[in-house]
């Protein structure tokens, strides 16, 4: 305290000033620290909890709270130095206004812009993750199909090999597999130019036959073509031939047409032959379907 009559600041006083009492200097920056620590547990145990158990972890995914915590101190930092002083912004010019809101949240605004930046690299990093999950996902579902496609493919064949059998069994059962013979008895005589006659027995060996044709190309004699009701495995049918004797071996195809038990039409074709030395008509050979 300036002693009395003593010059103060260049002027002279009657009576001392008086000296406001700056009460406990550390006020403030105890009041900021304080809350800062009590945010920061807040936002620390608050991220604990939210996050805790997570293997993919990164400060990024927190910035809301770190952003609200720091701007909380920042707003607490502010008005505890403008607290005293707060009363004389009413009297303060309009630009001086501007001056002191533009200093004091400023800082809050670049705050914000940089966790806006980061908070969009963030949500970038996880929609290109959510991308390349999404592809992985459908490419173990194309792989996925593919395997099922190939387990289609091969129960689809082994159901037509399986058909293919029943077929191949079905027409096994079916056909009457016929057989030919002579009764032994054969007519006429034996030289190129003259007639000779015999009978062919003609057997199914498996299965009756109904509606049986029995065709000769070429025709042997007057006999092209020789028709039975039906032919039982433990019955024969006669076929009564007459031809003329030739000089050479003649050979031909004896198609025999019929319905079998099943009630399909069937066919068996052979190679027959008439002999030039004994001339014998004989069934020698059972042609397959694509002969």
């Amino acid at each position: 305290m300036a002693g009395l009559w003593e010059p103060v600041g260049g002027v002279f006083w009657s009576t001392p000033p008086v000296v406001p009492d700056e009460g406990w200097v550390y006020g403030p920056p105890t009041v900021a620290l304080l809350v800062a620590a009590v945010v920061t547990g807040v936002v620390l145990g608050r991220m604990v909890r939210k996050y805790r158990g997570q293997e993919d972890w990164h400060v990024r995914q927190h910035i809301t709270e770190i952003g609200g915590a720091l701007t909380l101190i920042y707003l607490v930092s502010i008005g505890e130095l403008t607290w005293g002083r707060i009363d004389t912004l009413g009297s303060m010019p309009l630009n001086e206004v501007g001056d002191f809101l533009a200093g004091a949240f400023g800082p809050v605004a670049f705050l914000w812009l940089v966790l806006g930046f980061l908070q969009q690299g963030e949500e970038l990093r996880m929609s290109t993750k959510a991308l390349k999950d999404q592809a992985d996902e459908l490419k173990k579902t194309v792989e996925h199909q593919a395997t099922m496609a190939s387990v289609a493919t091969k129960q689809i064949k082994a159901q037509e090999a399986a058909l293919e059998l029943q077929m191949q069994e079905a027409e096994r059962v079916g056909r009457a597999n016929f057989t030919f013979g002579n009764t032994g008895a054969r007519n006429g005589a034996t030289f190129a130019g003259t007639w000779s006659g015999m009978t062919l027995r003609i057997s199914p060996s498996s299965a009756p036959a109904y509606d049986v044709k029995a065709t000769f190309v070429p025709p042997i004699g007057d006999s092209s073509t020789v028709t039975f009701d039906a032919i039982n495995v433990d019955s024969n049918g006669h076929i009564q031939l007459r031809y003329i004797n030739q000089a050479e071996d003649v050979s031909g195809v004896l198609t025999v047409s019929y319905k079998s038990n099943d009630g399909l039409q069937r066919q068996e074709r052979f190679v027959y032959t008439i002999s030039s030395t004994d001339r014998w008509v004989r069934v020698i050979k059972r042609l397959s379907d694509r002969e």
